[in-house]
């Protein structure tokens, strides 16, 4: 268990984290049929989300504070990492072969870096803010560089 998950289950122990984010990983253990109290953000590649992960979708009837569901379009499951702007970075520095770029791009989807990484900045920092953590009228609205990349679903 790494990653959202633990920042779920870390938020039943303690009461000094405000707000909880998921970027893209399952919901393992208790904290998934309990859910917190507090605000939570999913944040999924194009083809991850509550209608195709029975994990995401039974910790989400069980959130119990402020909840936002989003979905980065054009990104793979590796786009949360810092491997989308190396790869990028790789493809553009080295000849590579064919089914390299192919696996590279599986990874990290087709989305730019930069726009991936202004994207998860514009949702991420809000959820961090101790007065509005996941306010959902503080995703960034269609036609801006980060809106644009966003398809969410909010509660």
């Amino acid at each position: 268990m790494l990653g959202g998950d633990t920042a779920a289950e870390t938020m039943a122990e303690d009461r000094r984290i405000l707000a909880g984010v998921n970027l893209d990983g399952g919901i393992n253990g208790a904290i998934a049929t309990t859910g917190p109290d507090r605000p939570f953000l999913l944040m999924g590649n194009a083809g991850h989300g509550r209608d195709n992960d029975p994990s995401w979708a039974e910790f989400w009837s069980h959130l119990r504070g402020r909840r936002l569901d989003l979905r980065l379009r054009r990104c793979g499951h590796r786009t949360y990492t810092d491997l989308s702007p190396l790869a990028q970075q790789l493809e553009k520095a080295l000849p590579m072969p064919p089914e390299v770029v192919t696996a590279l791009t599986a990874a990290v989807g087709t989305i730019g870096a930069e726009r991936a990484v202004a994207a998860e900045r514009a949702c991420l920092s809000p959820a961090y803010a101790p007065t509005a953590p996941v306010e959902p009228s503080r995703v960034p609205p269609a036609g801006s560089a980060a809106g644009t990349a966003w398809r969410g679903r909010r509660a």
